[in-house]
């Protein structure tokens, strides 16, 4: 009998590998009520001693801090010319010309931004020095005002920077229409001459641009008033010869009705004329007039004691904002799982963590060297 031979039986398919364990979800720390107090009365010690630390340190350099010296006035605008303008943009509307929508000048807005512009403040740095300041002098407005700068150019600019952003201020109020400006430093008497400068500054600026206003005003009115001469005497020539031409013409219904228009047209014309030479004569006036257009509600005055160094609002303001970021600092640390979470027993550590508060309470200085 033949034996009868088997394929050979395959190989056993290769054993996989042992499935690969997920990791454990990452916990985020709980912020629990009970638990976070416990976190923030753990604390308690290092909030403590960082609020009295800052507090004292603020007090201090508010202590320290050298005297300031406040000058404030106030002043009105006054429109200068408004009446004028007026009567010289009625006049251009007859004859199709507009000369702008604000005729009364600047809004009183302007003034109180006009205080601290680069031009204001050049001149009014010079003008508190007595005229173009030199190195000795400006250096010492730089000294007063902690200023530093390594060429006189610089320096001058530095100062400039400085009276814009910490020494003058302003305040316009609508509803009186007061401006009302503040010019704080380190010196009782570089205050009263900054601030008597800048008056002074922005009645020279409202001067020159109320005089430049009115001679073109005086311009434009003596081009139309000459204007309104000729046409005139145009008008006036064609109604003499109409009259020369034509001596019985009030048969003719023609005739009278071109006479009328001709001695209407002359009419209008020397009304126009007369208008004109009266707005003319004023815009001369007001070219040369020197009023004062800022008036001074309260002229600058800088008081006989220093202000006051608010010590007491800024400690207390540095004191909460020393506890709050304790307690943020607590919060981010819990957060970002720098302090271990235990969950379990969080009602008896706030427990323990109020019991040992209120041993401190006790006892306060051991909160700070406890």
């Amino acid at each position: 009998m033949t034996a009868v031979s088997l394929p050979p039986a395959p190989p056993p398919p290769p054993a996989s590998p042992p499935p690969i364990a997920a990791p454990p979800p990452l916990r985020r720390p709980d912020l629990e009520a009970p638990d976070l107090v416990a976190r923030l009365l753990l604390f308690r010690r290092a909030i403590v001693r960082s609020v009295v630390l800052v507090t004292a340190l603020t007090g201090i350099a508010l202590w320290l801090r050298p005297a300031r010296w406040t000058a404030t006035g106030s002043f009105v605008v006054q429109s200068g010319g408004g009446e004028s303008l007026g009567q010289l943009a009625g006049l251009a509307s007859q004859f199709g010309v507009n000369i702008g929508g604000t005729v009364g000048g600047y809004p009183p807005r302007f003034f109180a931004a006009l205080m601290t512009s680069d031009q204001t403040l050049e001149a009014v740095l010079d003008g508190a020095l007595g005229g173009r300041a030199d190195t000795a002098q400006l250096r010492g407005v730089a000294r007063t005002l902690d200023v530093k700068g390594d060429t006189p150019a610089e320096l001058r600019e530095r100062v400039i920077r400085k009276l814009r952003r910490d020494v003058i201020g302003a305040i316009y109020d609508q509803r009186t229409g007061i401006t009302t400006f503040q010019v704080r430093t380190e010196s009782r008497d570089l205050s009263a001459r900054v601030a008597a400068a800048l008056v002074g500054e922005l009645d020279r600026f409202n001067g020159e641009r109320h005089r430049s206003r009115a001679s073109s005003e005086r311009r434009f009115l003596q081009t139309q008033r000459d204007l309104a001469a000729a046409e005139l005497l145009a008008a006036e020539r064609r109604l003499v010869d109409f009259l020369s031409r034509n001596r019985e013409f009030e048969g003719s219904p023609e005739q009278s009705l071109r006479y009328e228009r001709l001695k209407r047209r002359a009419g209008e014309l020397e009304t126009n004329l007369s208008a004109l030479s009266r707005s003319y004569e004023q815009a001369r006036i007001e070219e040369v007039r020197d009023t004062p257009v800022i008036t001074l509600v309260d002229a600058p005055r800088v008081s006989a004691i220093p202000d006051e160094r608010s010590i007491g609002s800024g400690t207390v303001a540095a004191a909460i904002a020393t506890l709050l970021l304790g307690v943020g600092a607590v919060l981010a640390l819990q957060l970002i799982g720098a302090i271990p979470d235990r969950r379990e027993g969080a009602p008896a550590r706030t427990a323990g963590a109020l019991r040992a508060l209120a041993k401190d309470l006790r006892r306060p200085w051991r909160l700070l060297v406890g």
